[in-house]
């Protein structure tokens, strides 16, 4: 620490004896200011930031614009004077939003004694320019205290008394009539006003004027629309102009906001003259991200700076599109592969031009207060190109995303757009025909939930779980078309991905109804079977698939000529958290049906399997077997036509059931006997 000192002392006596201060004045009645600058006028072509310099100079820039104080400042200062131009000293203000209090007098005075020592430090650089007293303090509450004003006059006062060579100014997010009129009541001995604008730029004279402000002013920062006062998309994401409309942006809002006003405003400092992270990586930039690579907007403010444009040019961009649709026009990816992206860009030189397809999550976080340290962009996405076009496959979930167009020149010129688009994959489908996958699917809970159509406003997943509280419980309903099924089925496992609570007992019943839709909720779902297909106790650990044995129900619903089959997941024990699966819509394990099938036809092959009989048929109270083998061992499931499952006694002495309890109607009775399956239907009278 005290090496730095040491260092600074030297750095800042270095400067003070080869270097004299170099007074800056504002003269000039209302209407008719200018800047003097070693007694010349020095209309202000500045640029925020303090990167790219020699490239602000080669443009005709004069000027750059900081926002606060640190230990890169004398070095700084030190190459805008080497490079003949001014620094606008930005002295960072407290803001209430990050908690100052401008109630706190020790807190003012604390914040006042700090910027003397730093006006005392800088006054006498020859690159100093101004004093930028505070910026956007009033920002981030929804009534400020505009007691910051009195503090921001304070500063003022004092830095008129340690550097007499230097004007001031505050600096304002926009500017209203109301704003405008406390500033000048509040702090009268500022000398300017500065004023960040966006897509309000072209009101700011009018609104000062209104106010009978009688001062000058610079327009502090300004370049495209912010994306607080963009277009969006339909979920919310705001639209960014392309490089191209950016510049016809730069080039009219200088002429007509700017330069139109002279003896008024007098200069500007177009922000940001580097690249910024501030809602996507390239919104506020004039340089491509990380890269000196200039953008058409840096030759439009060479023009406006110098009356010239360089030798060469950026390129240009008409259009990009996704899956041949605008940004404008809501891009929705809906497949896995083979997503096509076009571009429509030309250079004016006849340069040739390289792509690069870049696609990063889109952040949705409106002004990006803490921008991730580097660019993420997703690789790997970007799977083939061919100059203008290329195709991607699409992310894993289901979120928003932007995919970002860089075009190069070879010249050190580039241009860029972005197009923001969503991802709402269809459902996978199965290439293996022992596998089915889910055709509906949806959880239901109770409570205030009752009547929320989760399946719809929760694709992504399903949950179980039951509560003796009110409000917790949750069931996943599952469907399959069953249709392309027509071999003999041995074995059929219903299959979800997911984890739940160790220990936990999940129940697959059949649902007896399947004219469901993903619409279903709590109140209207429909009714299950009372006895479960398989029950499997959940063991924790990591997401995977859970099985259970469901042959006897799709066997018999194929058996009668079903062509859809649906299934309840129900916790049979309370837990105190839910069983969570992958829902149809998700990646990339959806529900499944997984059969083993053997050759033969799904009915006929069935019933040949074995020879059995039953009689009488139809029946009223008992059915009896013939054929079924006195050794082994036989178990019997009885299912009826809507799904239901029943256990029935098999009397093996007799080889009879009883039918007793149930209704009348078409049942099939499914009959194991010596590791062979037999299917039969009889009517219940």
């Amino acid at each position: 620490m005290q090496r730095y000192v040491t260092l600074f002392f030297l750095c800042t006596a270095f400067w003070q004896t080869s270097a004299q201060v170099i007074p800056v004045i504002i003269e000039g009645s209302v209407g008719n200011y200018q800047v003097i600058r070693e007694g010349q006028p020095y209309f202000i072509k500045g640029g925020g930031g303090d990167r790219q310099l020699a490239t602000l100079v080669a443009a005709g820039g004069n000027s750059i614009r900081t926002w606060g104080t640190d230990i890169n400042t004398i070095d700084l200062l030190n190459e805008a004077h080497s490079l003949g131009i001014t620094v606008l000293m930005g002295l960072w203000v407290g803001h209430e939003q990050h908690g100052f209090d401008y109630n706190n007098e020790a807190a003012i005075q604390a914040q006042l004694a700090g910027f003397r020592s730093m006006v005392q430090s800088y006054r006498n650089h020859p690159a100093v320019l101004a004093w930028g007293i505070g910026n956007e303090v009033e920002l981030g509450v929804a009534n400020y205290n505009p007691k910051v004003w009195n503090a921001i006059n304070e500063i003022a006062l004092m830095i008129k008394q340690e550097d007499g060579n230097h004007p001031t100014l505050t600096v304002v997010a926009g500017i209203d009539v109301t704003k405008a009129t406390l500033i000048k009541q509040r702090a009268p001995d500022l000398d300017m006003l500065g004023v960040n604008a966006y897509g309000g730029i072209g009101g700011v004279d009018q609104t000062l004027q209104t106010a009978n402000w009688n001062k000058p002013y610079l327009i502090t920062e300004w370049g495209p629309n912010g994306q607080w006062e963009s277009p969006k998309t339909s979920w919310g994401a705001p639209l960014e102009a392309s490089s191209t409309e950016k510049a016809a942006l730069y080039k009219s809002r200088y002429q007509n906001s700017i330069a139109a006003h002279p003896g008024k405003c007098l200069g500007s400092y177009v922000f940001l003259w580097s690249d910024k992270f501030e809602q996507t990586p390239t919104w506020y930039g004039l340089f491509l991200p990380n890269s000196s690579d200039r953008t058409q907007a840096v030759e439009e403010m060479q023009k406006n700076w110098s009356g010239s444009y360089p030798l060469n040019r950026a390129p240009r961009i008409t259009s990009a599109t996704i899956e041949g649709k605008t940004a404008t026009q809501n891009p929705t990816i809906t497949k896995d592969t083979g997503n096509l992206v076009t571009i429509q860009a030309s250079d004016p030189d006849g340069d040739d031009l390289t792509f690069e397809y870049l696609i990063q999550s889109d952040l949705q976080t409106g002004m990006t207060n803490s921008p991730p340290a580097t660019i993420q962009y997703i690789p790997g996405l970007v799977v083939s190109q061919n100059g203008g076009s290329a195709t991607f496959i699409a992310p894993d979930d289901k979120k928003n995303y932007r995919l970002f167009i860089f075009v190069r020149d070879g010249k050190g010129n580039a241009a860029t757009i972005n197009v923001p688009f969503t991802v709402s994959l269809q459902p996978l489908v199965s290439l293996d025909s022992t596998i089915l996958f889910a055709s509906k699917d949806c959880y239901v809970r109770d409570g205030e939930f009752a009547t929320s159509s989760l399946g719809i406003t929760d694709r992504d997943r399903l949950q179980a779980r039951r509560s003796d509280s009110q409000g917790l419980s949750r069931e996943a309903y599952v469907g399959f078309n069953v249709s392309t099924v027509n071999s003999q089925i041995l074995h059929v496992w219903l299959e979800l991905y997911g984890v739940g609570p160790e220990g936990t007992m999940v129940a697959a019943f059949p649902l007896q109804r399947n004219d469901w839709t993903e619409a279903m909720t709590w109140d209207n779902r429909k009714t299950t079977a009372s006895l479960a297909l398989d029950t499997v106790i959940l063991t924790g650990g990591s997401s995977r698939y859970v099985r259970w044995d469901v042959t006897s129900y799709v066997n018999t619903q194929r058996f009668f000529e079903k062509d859809s089959v649906s299934f309840v997941i129900r916790h049979l024990n309370a837990t105190d958290n839910p069983s969570t699966w992958l829902s149809r819509e998700a990646r990339p394990a959806p529900p499944r049906l997984v059969f083993e099938l053997a050759e033969g036809n799904l009915i006929l092959g069935v019933e040949d399997e074995i020879e059995i009989s039953l009689y009488p048929n139809p029946a009223k109270t008992k059915i009896y077997f013939t054929g079924v083998s006195n050794a082994a061992t036989v178990l019997i499931k009885l299912a009826g036509s809507k799904g239901e499952i029943f256990a029935p006694k098999f009397n093996a002495h007799e080889k009879s059931i009883e039918l007793d309890g149930l209704s009348s109607g078409v049942y099939i009775i499914e009959i194991k006997d010596s590791g062979k399956i037999v299917m039969k239907r009889f009517v219940k009278i």
